[in-house]
């Protein structure tokens, strides 16, 4: 009897601490659901476990039914207990999650807050932190916030919040590393008492139009209806975070300009906030603030939307690398020793659609490497711009009012505008170049631009007025004008550009049909030369009717060609007719490359011109035909009469010779047949150019007749005739073998070069 009593008395603490195992995670896992409940919160708790002095939750999931846009997963919470109460609530690692518009989030939180009950009210007087939390935003549209590795803690007056990287894609993007914030709780608000990072970097994305949307703009919206509304959603972040009077220092923020895929940034630098009732003033000083004249930025926000939005820069000169760029970005380089003055103020006027500017900007000695700009980099570029207008941030309207543009010492003015709509474009605008010497436009070209005009001489004046009234949809109606006065010489030259050294054998490397390049020997004396003589006059009147009608008239600028290749682009809205003479085309084949390029078309214009100085018209259409690309890998006359026809350039026909001049514009496409004879669209193209030069009496009425029946054919010396109406074929047929030659003699002029 005694020894039962003594394993009953014994065995009640094991049943009792087993029974109070078993009801402790349900007892846990109900208060927290009560104590969740009152705040109108749902919780699933995956796991309860005790540990000394505290308690374990594990895999919480967090959620509400009048907030169903945010939603969270917390990877354990450690409660410390004071009674049935707890002291203090910790957060370990989780994910919280947003999804929907500010406004959206914003409504939901109001709906929670007030889904507390009265046994809710306050924060519990409990110490609350969190660590190692991350947290996500999709705010529709695309966009999302993210944070990683935040923490929180609450103390009895303050609440401070850490986050390790932030990053951002609404609004205006950002990244920041190492974000701090406090707030003070002031009668059951918070206010904002320090903001810092250790390094901020906010995206600007200047690519525009297609079917690519800015980051945040929203639906229905121009492109500067979107950029009002950032702002908008900006200063109203700040108004709501930043009470009326406070200033904000933020150090290490960087803003990077990203064009193309590729950033410049800027920075860091330090900005600096205050907050008014009507506004909110933010001011950018890039690099050391101890700099003499430092360059800044300017920011006047107003809160109300309808209001405009002030920008202004003011400082310098200050290199590009003082303003935080780095080597390489946007092409740029030698950063260090750059320097850019700023005098500007810009307006963001109608509700974010105009931009309004004023002032003046100035760049020298920079260093810069774009394709479009020049093969290699471009060194010593000074420029600058003096001026007001006004620019639509959607891209359809511009206007320049006084406005000077200057290029080392070579100044112009500009004014006019240019509006775009969806079936075109207007414009109209006027410039000059002042008068200046010839020597100075030589002078204020930058090392690396215009590298074969190193070292040239020149004597006399230049300027220039021109003006273009145009409506893209009436583009026949255009008025261009211009008056050029060019009393340019060029009086010395660098021994490789000399022209001297066309009048005897030379080499020039050119591309092979394999895409090679290869050299190609020509020039009086030469194999592959063939004098004007013993060229058939054919030839030139080829190219005279394909390519330059004008040759013998102009000084190298064909000014009619000019203003007819502008309108018939326009009016076909695509580019179908260019306007280079023989004289630029021969500039361009003797000294530079293929590329499309500012820098060749710079040097194309001066080296035409010496060209045209040093050579007469025949020696230049001499020239001309001697070097020209006439099929992939064939240059000059000589070899090109060969291969389209095993002939001699003496002994080309009409027909030949225009077939051969037709297809200089593009010598890679052919238009022969499987029978090797031209295709009838384009044996009915070179009748039209016979007629044509009938019209002009380049051909003779007994040429035109001949030519009219000639049926080109290829590696064919003498074309057949095709017989007249009314001819007898077989007496055709014995005219052919008579007059193998046909009437395409050789010209009478002697040799233009000795």
């Amino acid at each position: 009897m005694r020894r039962r009593a003594k394993v009953a008395l014994f065995g009640v603490p094991p049943l009792l601490i087993l029974g109070a195992c078993v009801g402790f995670a349900p007892l846990v896992r109900h208060e927290a659901r009560v104590a969740a409940e009152k705040r109108g919160l749902e919780l699933e708790i995956g796991s309860v476990r005790p540990g000394w002095g505290r308690i374990w939750l594990r895999d919480v999931r967090i959620s509400s039914p009048v907030a169903p846009g945010i939603q969270a997963r917390i990877s354990s919470v450690e409660v410390l207990p004071s009674g049935l109460r707890p002291k203090a609530v910790r957060v370990h690692g989780g994910l919280i999650e947003f999804r929907g518009s500010a406004t959206e989030i914003a409504d939901q939180l109001r709906l929670l807050r007030g889904a507390k009950s009265a046994g809710a009210s306050g924060d519990g007087g409990f110490e609350v932190s969190v660590d190692g939390l991350d947290v996500s935003w999709f705010a529709g549209e695309g966009a999302r916030v993210d944070a990683w590795g935040a923490s929180y803690q609450r103390g009895a007056d303050t609440e401070t919040l850490h986050v390790d990287r932030l990053q951002s894609d609404r609004g205006f993007p950002l990244i920041a590393q190492g974000v701090e914030l406090e707030l003070a709780r002031d009668d059951g608000g918070r206010v904002l008492r320090r903001l810092a990072s250790s390094s901020l970097e906010a995206r600007i994305n200047l690519d525009g139009g297609g079917a690519t949307r800015v980051a945040g703009q929203v639906e229905g919206t121009s492109r500067g209806e979107g950029w009002r509304k950032r702002l908008a959603v900006l200063g109203a972040s700040v108004s709501r975070a930043v009470p009326v009077g406070a200033k904000l220092d933020l150090a290490g923020l960087s803003v990077a300009l990203v064009r193309g895929g590729q950033p410049l940034r800027l920075g860091p630098g330090t900005l600096h906030v205050e907050r008014t009732e009507s506004e909110i003033s933010a001011e950018l000083t890039p690099g050391d603030a101890k700099q003499a004249n430092p360059l800044s930025a300017r920011v006047l926000l107003p809160l109300e939307a309808s209001r405009d939005v002030k920008l202004s820069l003011h400082g310098g000169p200050v290199s590009l690398a003082w303003l935080g760029v780095r080597e390489g970005e946007w092409g740029l380089s030698d950063v260090s020793h750059s320097r850019l003055s700023a005098d500007a103020d810009l307006l963001l006027k109608e509700q974010g659609r105009l931009l309004d500017f004023k002032g003046k900007v100035a760049v020298s000695e920079l260093a810069i490497e774009h394709r479009w700009l020049a093969p290699r980099r471009v060194e010593g570029l000074s420029a600058g711009f003096d001026g007001r207008g006004e620019i639509a941030l959607d891209g359809h309207f511009v206007r320049f009012v006084e406005a000077d543009v200057s290029f080392g010492q070579v100044h112009a003015t500009v004014s006019g505008e240019l509006k775009r709509g969806d079936d075109g474009f207007q414009l109209n605008a006027h410039g000059s170049v002042p008068l200046a010497s010839c020597q100075t436009l030589l002078d204020s070209s930058p090392k690396g631009l215009t590298p074969l005009l190193t070292g040239m001489r020149a004597s006399g004046t230049f300027a220039a007025d021109a003006s273009i009234d145009l409506d893209s949809q009436h583009a026949e109606r255009m008025k261009l004008r211009w008056n050029v006065a060019n009393e340019c010489r060029i009086t010395a030259t660098p021994a490789d550009i000399a022209p001297l050294r066309f009048k005897q054998p030379f080499t020039l490397n050119v591309v092979g049909a394999n895409g090679e390049t290869s050299p190609f020997q020509t020039g009086p004396g030469s194999v592959n030369w063939t004098p004007r003589a013993s060229i058939s006059r054919h030839m030139e009147t080829a190219v005279l009717i394909c390519e330059d009608g004008r040759f013998f008239r102009h000084r190298g600028f064909d000014e009619e060609a000019i203003h007819n290749s502008i309108r018939e682009n326009i009016k076909q809205r695509r580019f179908v007719r260019g306007a280079s003479t023989i004289s630029m085309q021969l500039a361009k084949n003797l000294y530079l490359k293929r590329e499309k390029t500012l820098s060749r078309k710079l040097q194309e214009a001066v080296l035409t011109m010496l060209l045209e100085q040093e050579f007469s018209k025949q020696q230049l259409i001499e020239l001309y035909l001697n070097v020209i690309e006439f099929a992939p890998g064939v240059y000059g006359i000589g070899p090109a009469a060969r291969y389209y026809f095993n002939t001699h350039p003496s002994q080309l026909s009409l027909g030949q010779a225009l077939y051969m001049g037709s297809i200089l514009s593009n010598p890679k496409q052919q238009h022969f047949g499987p029978s090797g004879e031209v295709g009838p669209g384009w044996a009915g193209y070179l009748r039209k150019l016979m007629k044509l030069g009938n019209r002009i009496h380049l051909v003779s009425d007994a040429e035109l007749e001949d030519g009219l029946r000639e049926q080109v054919t290829f590696k064919v010396p003498y074309s057949p005739r095709l017989p007249a109406e009314g001819d007898d074929p077989d007496a055709a047929h014995e005219a052919e073998l008579a007059n193998p030659g046909g009437d395409a003699g050789a010209a009478e002029d002697t040799p233009v070069f000795p």
